[in-house]
């Protein structure tokens, strides 16, 4: 079959001039071929599964029925919003952190509950809102708190597991974080 493919890319490349077609390299041509029969492939695989699905008695995902489209029917909140009692990850599959997050200054008040399990993948940013809302009850005000690991403040875009493989380094579960109000420069 390799062969075979061979010799259909070398056909093509070696065709030079033909009335009006223009010169192409090999890989123009190859190019083509392959667009075509990824085009073929796909449209063989929605007709397969359009099949199926009308075996199974159901309609295909991401189809509409016949009569029901309007160009200005408004979704049904059905149809943009998940079921509430579809189980959505939320990121708990992820590597989870235990962090302590510490009060730092007379400014801000303490935390209700100041240990926290959350993904690795969040970033101070993220700790920042979680702050914001907890303390001044507007998330909107997350640019007024400053996050410390070692006294070292923190910037914005650190993962949590960045900070602890770079700032916590070998010590103890949970990763301590001081949150402080913002200082501003004079």
């Amino acid at each position: 079959m390799l062969r075979q493919s061979q010799n259909v890319f070398t056909h093509f490349a070696r065709a030079a001039w033909c009335g009006t077609w223009r010169r192409t390299t090999p890989a123009q041509t190859a190019g083509l071929s392959s667009t075509r029969a990824i085009h073929s492939t796909t449209s063989e695989e929605m007709k397969r599964q359009n099949d199926f699905y009308k075996k199974m008695g159901k309609a295909p995902p991401n189809s509409t029925p016949v009569g029901n489209c309007e160009e200005n029917q408004e979704p049904e909140k059905s149809q943009t919003l998940p079921p509430p009692d579809e189980d959505q990850d939320c990121h708990r599959s992820d590597e989870q952190v235990n962090i302590c997050l510490e009060c730092k200054g007379n400014h801000m008040k303490n935390l209700k509950r100041k240990y926290i399990r959350i993904s690795s993948q969040a970033t101070i940013t993220h700790l920042k809102k979680f702050i914001a809302l907890k303390v001044y009850h507007a998330r909107e005000r997350y640019k007024d708190v400053d996050i410390l690991c070692n006294e070292e403040l923190l910037g914005k875009d650190h993962t949590l597991k960045f900070v602890s493989v770079t700032r916590w380094r070998s010590k103890d579960a949970p990763l301590t974080l001081h949150y402080r109000q913002r200082m501003t420069e004079l």
